[in-house]
Order: structure tokens, then C-alpha cells, then sequence
């Protein structure tokens, strides 16, 4: 009988599962020695399974997210192209640009502000404008001062810079502005009363027409460093393309310690590839005209200049794959 529950004990079989999720299986518990081994065949394979999930990871590690590889493609493609590409911010922005030309829409606006016969009151170097809700949207469609916010629930307020009131009532011939004596302002007298309260104000109004006759819209730049930004369409639609500093050309200007030295330039320049800008310097000369009256503002010359970083690496013209070959010069 000791022999026959011998037997019967070495033949029970027990069920166990595969720890890789496998269906369950019969191992036999026949002895020690058997459980051994099949403890040493399940330790090796969890090596195994480890040591090929370590390798796995190694190679996840060495290859670089596909969201960043793709930023720094396109950010190495934007800084070596010469002329930036406008960075759209939808996918519908270019159209909608292209269906709503900039021009239109100031043209839209200076009609409808010759037909409501807008009054602005000049406060300091700037002036306000109370407008209808229509008008607003013009304004702000064509991006011209700041809105205000106010109590007042039938009209909308807006803020417009010296550049922008004086382009609108010179340039454009479509706003009134009144004193702060309640008297209108004649082009001169406006004009006066703008460069007394800003010396450099003939060249900043300058440099601002220019670059809104050639249908940019030009935003106050302070946020990096500069006088002015451009964007080719609405800030909604588009993102700025130039960093634009207004300096004055000709001998006797400092313009005010700005990029005087080398150093300057490379400072400027940095911040603007920083915040994806190029910087596009004007350079407005007088040409001797006199400042008394706004009609010699249409004798001053601009000069654009584009100043960008130059990258020796770039520049190289033999080139094997993505490496480039120095030249080497020969003595004779």
C-alpha cells in the first residue's frame, strides 16, 4: 500500500500558469529535481524578455520624439531660407487673407470714416476716437489703435498712437482731430505739437507710412526691443514677420546709442531669431528738408536694410552628404 500511494503522489499533476499569458499547463511533480530545472528555465526566459526590452529601450532612446525632430527640421529650414516664410496660424488663415486683402479693408474703413465725419480728441501724443460697433470692427480689422474698455454700452473708445492718428489724418485725409481746447487741428499745428512732444517723431512717422503703403500693419515693437513689428495680415491670422528699427540716417545722429558697435548688432539680431523675426532696419535721411510743416515728410528718403546672422557652416561650397570640406589654400 506504500508503494501504490508512492505512485499515486509522483503521478499527481498540478496546474500552473505561463507568466507570459500562456494557457495553464501541466507540470509534473515528480521530484526536486524537475522543479529546479523548470524554476531555471523560467528565470532564463524572464532574462531573455528583459534583456530584449532593455535593447528596445536603448534604440527609443537614441531616436529623437517625432514632434521635436519635426520643429527643429522646420526651424533649421526657416533659418536657413533667406526670406522668412509668413507662419500662418490655421489652416484656413492664408485663404481667408487671401479673401480679405488688407488694402479693402482701410479703404472700407476711410470711407466709412469720411461718411460719419469722426471726431478724435488729442490726449498728449496720442489720440482717442469714439466710434459706432461697425466702425469698431473696422478698426480692429484693419488694425489701427487700441481698444478701451468703458461703461459706455452704445460706443466703442480707441487709443491710436501718434504714428497711427497722424496717418489716419494726413495720409489718409479721413479724421478729424480736436484740441485739447476743443479746437480742431490743422495738419500743421498737429504735426507741430507731435514732434514737440517727440523729437524723433519725423522719422518714426515715416518709416511707419512707408511700411503701411506698402500694406503691412505695423504694431508697436517694444515687446522686443524694437519700434516697430509688421505682420502681412491680421496678428489673428498671421504672426509677425520684421522686427523694424527706425534710425536716422546722415552725419550727427546717434540715434540714441543704437547699434552703434558691432555688438549691438549681434544682441538685436539674436533676439529676433529668438522669437522667429527678422530684423529690417530703415534708415530715414531728412535730406536737409526743414520740420516746421508735414509736406516735407514726403522728401525723406528710406533705405530698407535686412540684417541677418551669417553662418560660416552655411556657407561653405564644396559639400560631401551633410558635412561640409574646408578648403585648404595652397602656397606657391
Amino acid at each position: 500500500m506504500g508503494t501504490g500511494w508512492t505512485r499515486l503522489k509522483q503521478t499527481t499533476t498540478t496546474p500552473s500558469f505561463d507568466p507570459w499569458g500562456a494557457s495553464p499547463k501541466t507540470v509534473l511533480s515528480s521530484s526536486p529535481a524537475n522543479d529546479s530545472r523548470s524554476l531555471v528555465v523560467l528565470l532564463v526566459l524572464i532574462l531573455v524578455e528583459l534583456l530584449k526590452w532593455q535593447k528596445s529601450w536603448e534604440e527609443r532612446k537614441r531616436q529623437p520624439a517625432p514632434a521635436l525632430s519635426a520643429r527643429k527640421t522646420r526651424l533649421s529650414e526657416i533659418a536657413k531660407t533667406p526670406q522668412m516664410l509668413p507662419r500662418w496660424k490655421g489652416k484656413t488663415s492664408q485663404a481667408t487673407a487671401l479673401a480679405n486683402p488688407l488694402s479693402q479693408i482701410v479703404s472700407l474703413l476711410k470711407s466709412s470714416l469720411v461718411q460719419s465725419d469722426v471726431r478724435g480728441l488729442l490726449s498728449g501724443s496720442s489720440v482717442l476716437v469714439s466710434v459706432t460697433e461697425e466702425l469698431s470692427d473696422l478698426f480692429n480689422r484693419s488694425c489701427f489703435g487700441r481698444q478701451l474698455l468703458t461703461t459706455d454700452k452704445d460706443m466703442r473708445w480707441f487709443q491710436l498712437g501718434s504714428e497711427e492718428a497722424f496717418y489716419l489724418h494726413y495720409c489718409l485725409g479721413c479724421l478729424h482731430v480736436l484740441g485739447e481746447d476743443g479746437v480742431p487741428e490743422t495738419s500743421e499745428d498737429l504735426w507741430r505739437h507731435m514732434t514737440n512732444r517727440n523729437s524723433s517723431f519725423p522719422e518714426s512717422y515715416r518709416a511707419y507710412s512707408h511700411l503701411r503703403g506698402k500694406n503691412w500693419i505695423v504694431r508697436p515693437g517694444s515687446l522686443y526691443g524694437v519700434d516697430f513689428v509688421a505682420y502681412r495680415h491680421h496678428p489673428a491670422l498671421v504672426h509677425s514677420e520684421y522686427a523694424v528699427l527706425v534710425l536716422k540716417d546722415g552725419d550727427g545722429h546717434d540715434n540714441n546709442g543704437r547699434l552703434r558697435v558691432w555688438s549691438d548688432f549681434h544682441c538685436t539680431v539674436r533676439l529676433c531669431g529668438s522669437v522667429a523675426k527678422q530684423l529690417l532696419v530703415l534708415y530715414v535721411n531728412r535730406g536737409g528738408q526743414s520740420l516746421e510743416s508735414p509736406l516735407s515728410v514726403g522728401l525723406y528718403t528710406v533705405e530698407e536694410r535686412l540684417i541677418s546672422r551669417w553662418s560660416p557652416k552655411e556657407c561653405r561650397e564644396d559639400t560631401v552628404g551633410n558635412e561640409s570640406v574646408p578648403q585648404q589654400s595652397e602656397c606657391l
